[in-house]
């Protein structure tokens, strides 16, 4: 059984998070539109309205990037600590489709910087373009 089924048998209720996130644009080999704080390896850029999911757990990244298609990470979630991989059930980001962690292409966690990455291998969700702004969902226990 999976561990959103077992925590949902348990009582555990999911709950909603939504970022608001004003894009920035940046390049570093490959084009980044969304939010980084800097602290990761790109200069900082685009901002969001809540820096935590749950009050506690900093976001670093929420960002689509310009990979081809077939390459890894065309949208990724970086959080600060070492998470695992079920720490939050799934993200929607503003024109793309729902991204379950469970299913992301990569996770990993980084001891340098102190932080877990999520990345799944989606079409750029419509509108992330480095402009205006979008949000993104969090559902977590």
């Amino acid at each position: 059984m999976a561990l959103s089924a077992q925590r949902a048998l348990m009582g555990a209720t999911l709950k909603e998070k939504i970022i608001t996130v004003t894009e920035g644009t940046t390049f570093l080999g490959i084009t980044y539109w969304g939010f980084d704080d800097g602290s990761i390896d790109l200069s900082a850029f685009g901002s969001i309205d809540i820096p935590t999911i749950d009050g506690s757990v900093v976001i670093s990244r929420i960002a689509a990037n310009s990979l081809g298609a077939g390459a890894f990470e065309r949208f990724q979630v970086i959080l600060a600590g070492n998470r695992p991989r079920n720490y939050f059930e799934n993200i929607l980001p503003q024109g793309g489709v729902k991204l379950f962690t469970v299913s992301s292409l990569a996770f990993a966690y980084d001891g340098p910087s102190d932080t877990t990455r999520w990345g799944w291998d989606t079409p750029v969700p419509t509108g992330w373009d480095g402009t205006g702004t979008r949000t993104a969902t969090f559902n977590y226990f």
